[in-house]
């Protein structure tokens, strides 16, 4: 089981860092759907900066937690440090998110 959350921790990790170095931005969820206008008003240079750094310290988590879980010999701390070190990273992924939206959309305004 801890395998599991090994492999786990590594794929953010991996997924996070391919995004950002290969640009490969069409995979963030709402991006793709943007139009021509909104792509070329928003910071996506800035936003997958942020992303690969947040799965960075979800996949590391999740991967301490799993090797601590190994050393403990117990089942819970991987579960506990998985749920929670995803539900926080998305949670800030959300609010960075729309906080860099509205500042896009907002000097566009002025501009």
């Amino acid at each position: 089981m801890d395998a599991v959350f090994i492999i786990t921790g590594v794929f953010i990790i991996i997924t996070g860092t391919t995004i950002k170095h290969f640009r490969l931005y069409d995979l963030i969820a709402g991006y793709n759907t943007m139009s021509s206008k909104e792509k070329a008003s928003f910071n996506i240079e800035r936003y997958a900066t942020m992303m690969r750094n947040v799965f960075l310290f979800m996949g590391l988590f999740i991967v301490v937690g799993a090797l601590i879980n190994m050393w403990l010999k117990t089942e819970f701390i991987s579960i506990i440090v998985t749920l929670l070190s995803i539900t926080v990273g998305l949670t800030c992924l959300i609010i960075q998110g729309q906080r860099l939206k509205k500042n896009t959309n907002d000097n566009t305004k002025y501009n």
